[in-house]
């Protein structure tokens, strides 16, 4: 069996855990629960470092992961939190995250800086047509908090339009498994944000929203180890 292969399924059971206890309100186990399930996902980033070809490309990816594990912890303990404690504990999960998605691009970018001159057009005209669409169907939040969330969702397309870019050009198993990655993360923070805003409230979204991005964790992990 290959050395990963525990490490996903491990990860993928404490998730499933984890999105059980907060449907259930139980919010102390669920942020324990899923500071084990983020760890997961670290732990196979570190293991397959140590066995990268691409040095640069297993770092960032890395650097990723471990930002991407502070902003589920972050996201997660704002909820014990019924003060102004947990707006700016928010606002640091939400910058963990803005990070990762920021060391994610530019380990696609320094594979091949030419998938720019398609992946910059591509993030404009997906962006341009996925974020209106997206906020006709919510009530908006706080001013403040709706320019965030455009800056964030706008970053999050653009990752996936780099993929696609890179994919476009180089076609690979990195690159293929890349942009299911991004994909899914894309369409997680989409069905977040609608979750959350959404006109209609529509509960099984947020085990979608959950299981879409710590798959896509998961994949961008392995990444490492593929050429």
């Amino acid at each position: 069996m290959p050395f990963y292969l525990p490490l996903i399924i491990a990860g993928l059971v404490l998730e499933t855990i984890f999105i059980r206890q907060e449907y259930a309100k139980k919010l102390l186990p669920a942020l324990l629960i899923k500071s084990l399930a983020s760890l997961v996902f670290v732990s196979l980033g570190a293991i397959n470092y140590s066995l990268a070809a691409n040095p640069l490309y297993a770092l960032l990816i890395l650097l990723g992961l471990v930002f991407g594990m502070i902003g589920d912890i972050m996201l997660n303990l704002r909820y014990l939190y019924t003060d102004a404690r947990s707006n700016r504990v928010f606002a640091v999960g939400i910058a963990a995250f803005l990070l990762g998605h920021l060391l994610y691009m530019a380990a696609l970018v320094l594979r091949l800086p030419a998938a720019l001159y398609r992946s910059i057009p591509a993030a404009v005209v997906l962006s341009i047509l996925l974020i209106p669409l997206l906020l006709k169907n919510i009530n908006p939040p706080g001013k403040g908090l709706k320019v965030f969330g455009i800056v964030y969702l706008a970053i999050v397309t653009a990752m996936f339009a780099f993929a696609a870019g890179l994919l476009s050009i180089h076609k690979n198993m990195l690159n293929t498994v890349f942009t299911i990655a991004a994909f899914l993360f894309m369409a997680s923070d989409y069905i977040l944000i609608y979750y959350f805003f959404g006109k209609k409230k529509i509960r099984p979204l947020r085990a979608v929203n959950l299981m879409c991005y710590y798959i896509s964790q998961l994949l961008i992990a392995m990444t490492i180890l593929m050429r």
